[in-house]
């Protein structure tokens, strides 16, 4: 999948457009069998071949893949929602489960660029974790590394280095991580 992917985008990219058509439907194809159509990864791609159509002015074509890519970007964040409420309520705020789903809302949003409410459930997600597992368990590494793209992003060096040391100094007292 992610050679058909790579092969859709360097033809789109020297603007053999006609030509990256065929590897991106492979694309969609393959990621439908891997993911389930209503995975957010589907949303993706279903979007880069929306974005070769409209290109191509085949804008009816690109219309309905960019409603199908909404579609499954709405149900999984209404999933997500509804298995952080589900779990908040039987788990306690801050059960790692609750973590596991903030964390799943903050990936959603981050590939959605909804910065903000990315960084909201990324903090969140790293707040809940803490307690669950401890400052210091090798499990809140990732959630760690992810927070540190939107300081990083904004300009806020100081706040991502912080986050980056935390994690380094976790993994090298966990080798195997």
């Amino acid at each position: 999948m992610a050679e058909a992917i790579q092969q859709s985008h360097d033809m789109r990219a020297q603007g053999k457009l006609e030509e990256a058509v065929p590897f991106a439907e492979k694309a969609l194809s393959m990621g439908k069998g891997i993911f389930g159509a209503k995975d957010p990864n589907v949303a993706i791609l279903l979007d880069n071949l929306a974005v070769l159509y409209h290109a191509q002015g085949k804008y009816f074509s690109a219309e309905l893949l960019y409603k199908r890519a909404l579609d499954v970007i709405e149900a999984a964040e209404f999933n997500y929602q509804r298995a952080l409420a589900v779990r908040e309520k039987a788990l306690g705020p801050n059960h790692q489960e609750v973590a596991n789903s903030l964390s799943k809302l903050a990936q959603l949003y981050h590939g959605l660029r909804r910065t903000s409410a990315a960084e909201f459930h990324f903090k969140r997600a790293l707040k809940t974790y803490e307690p669950a597992l401890g400052r210091k368990h090798p499990g809140i590494v990732r959630g760690l590394e992810r927070h540190a793209t939107f300081p990083a992003a904004t300009g806020r060096s100081g706040e991502a280095e912080k986050y980056r040391s935390r994690a380094k100094e976790i993994r090298g007292k966990n080798a195997k991580i």
